[in-house]
C-alpha cells in the first residue's frame, strides 16, 4: 500500500471516530499497520508481537478491532449504483453470477 493511501486511510478513520488512539499506547497508524501486516504476510499474532514489540493480547485485541472497523468502513465506501436500473445481460443470464 502506497504512504498517502495508508494515511488517507487512517485519517478518514479518525475523521469517521471508528478508530481511535487506545490510551496513548497504540496510535491509528499502528493499529492499522498491525492489521495489514497479519493480513498480508499470513502471519500469526507471536510473530506480530515480536515485530511490533506489544503484548499477545493488545495484538489481538488491536487486529479484531482494527478489522472489524475496516468492514464498518465497506458500508459507507461501497454503494450501489444509483444509474444502474439493471443487471446486463451478459451477468444475468449467467447462473456463476446471478443464480
Amino acid at each position: 500500500m502506497d504512504k498517502t493511501i495508508f494515511r488517507h486511510l487512517c485519517n478518514e478513520l479518525k475523521r469517521l471516530h471508528l478508530l481511535k488512539e487506545d490510551n496513548g499506547i497504540i496510535s491509528v497508524e499502528k493499529a492499522i499497520g498491525i492489521m495489514l501486516f497479519i493480513v498480508k504476510h499470513n502471519v500469526d499474532y507471536w510473530l506480530t508481537a515480536h515485530r511490533f514489540q506489544h503484548s499477545l493480547e493488545t495484538i489481538q485485541r488491536r487486529f479484531r478491532h482494527a478489522l472489524r472497523v475496516i468492514h464498518a468502513l465497506e458500508c459507507l465506501i461501497i454503494r450501489p449504483d444509483v444509474d444502474a436500473v439493471e443487471l446486463p445481460h451478459s451477468l444475468r443470464g449467467n447462473e456463476k453470477y446471478y443464480p
